[in-house]
């Protein structure tokens, strides 16, 4: 229940504050288990996950067989240490300008500064014109 809430509110949050519609096409880096991929199910053109941690994407694939997950060989301490790919250089593997909403829930929490600044490069890219990043933060201060 806790997870469909969540998802939900995402779905919810992106309608309301991104515009989010039928039309849209969906990345979702940091998919995780795919909360916003069952939430999304059935209600835009596209959505597509990625992450980091392959026991994530075989699970989304396995149980959202409507949408489309990659895994990214990118090396990461806690989730995939023997990654192939350099956070501080990866590339996001689709096309530019291919995206009306790009999804980081959680995701920046997990990476150092250079990471978070490739990332926010990629997702740039692969946003269309007037496109929208949905991000949360971990905010630590005093």
């Amino acid at each position: 229940p806790h997870f469909d809430r969540i998802g939900g509110q995402f779905r919810r949050i992106l309608t309301e504050h991104a515009g989010l519609t039928r039309k849209s096409r969906i990345l979702d880096v940091g998919c995780g288990t795919g909360r916003l991929a069952k939430a999304l199910t059935g209600a835009v053109h596209s959505y597509s996950g990625l992450d980091v941690y392959p026991a994530f994407i075989d699970y989304c694939r396995a149980n959202y067989r409507d949408q489309d997950f990659t895994h990214a060989d990118v090396r990461h301490d806690e989730y995939n240490p023997g990654g192939a790919l350099d956070p501080a250089t990866y590339e996001l593997p689709y096309p530019s300008r291919s995206f009306d909403i790009v999804c980081a829930i959680a995701l920046f929490n997990h990476f150092t500064t250079p990471w978070v600044f490739q990332y926010i490069r990629q997702i740039s890219r692969v946003l269309r014109p007037k496109g929208i990043l949905v991000a949360t933060f971990l905010l630590l201060n005093k």
